[in-house]
């Protein structure tokens, strides 16, 4: 969405959809401002009223009017019951998400599916792991092209399967790396890249103050069987000096 995206709905109109805020350089300031366009409104009623006024809660509703853009767009082409959509994202904000080592700010993202003409198995919020990695072996076989990943090291996990079955469950393990620090999160603890383990068996509202494990005695003996586990997986991926892009 934006970024001068292509608009594989309409081809013939290349790069142009859906637009982006209009970037102004500051030159007192020696900086870029977005002040044009804000979108308040939902459920298809939106006014325009300029972009940055409203810190995160209007970066929400513009992607929810873009993406609204194209749901109305499928509509109009007959075509919203023939695809997928999934939303998500690279990584949160610099200050909190994007190059964080705590808990799992840096690499937690959502992750949206919608197929209104499915009849996806799975409905509603999902209590599973799923990373961004899935994402080519999901488009893959979503598309019947599987076969071209063959031949390819691949450490991502087809989602599809879980989505349009009874499986109940996708992965063992989230793995994440910022140069030579490592991060992992299981079922039942993670390990954040400042080296600390966090309780995560029971989900939080905020999906960040977790329970910090300082005593592994006072937590079930499958706490620290997951957590030597991961330990493992990550010596298996602990390749940043000789090979730093293997993943």
């Amino acid at each position: 969405l934006g970024h001068q995206a292509f608009n594989f709905i309409r081809p013939e109109r290349g790069s142009d959809y859906p637009p982006t805020p209009k970037l102004y350089w500051n030159e007192k300031k020696q900086k870029y401002n977005r002040l044009d366009v804000t979108i308040t409104g939902s459920n298809g009623v939106y006014e325009t009223e300029g972009i940055n006024n409203g810190g995160l809660n209007r970066h929400i509703e513009y992607c929810d009017y873009m993406l609204w853009q194209y749901i109305e767009q499928l509509k109009d082409l007959g075509i919203m019951n023939n695809t997928i959509i999934i939303f998500a994202s690279d990584n949160g904000t610099p200050s909190w998400g994007k190059g964080s080592l705590v808990r799992q700010r840096g690499p937690h993202i959502p992750m949206v599916v919608y197929a209104p003409g499915m009849n996806l198995a799975k409905q509603g919020r999902q209590d599973v792991l799923v990373h961004v990695v899935d994402m080519l072996p999901t488009f893959a076989d979503i598309m019947g092209v599987e076969h071209l990943l063959d031949g390819y090291a691949k450490q991502g996990k087809n989602l599809w399967p879980y989505l349009i079955t009874t499986k109940p469950n996708h992965r063992r393990y989230l793995y994440s790396y910022i140069q030579e620090k490592q991060q992992i999160r299981g079922k039942l603890v993670t390990r954040d890249m400042n080296n600390d383990w966090w309780k995560v068996d029971v989900e939080v509202d905020d999906y960040d103050s977790y329970p910090k494990i300082t005593h592994w005695d006072a937590l079930p003996a499958e706490f620290a069987v997951e957590r030597d586990n991961l330990i493992r997986i990550m010596g298996k991926f602990d390749l940043y000096e000789t090979e730093h892009d293997y993943i």
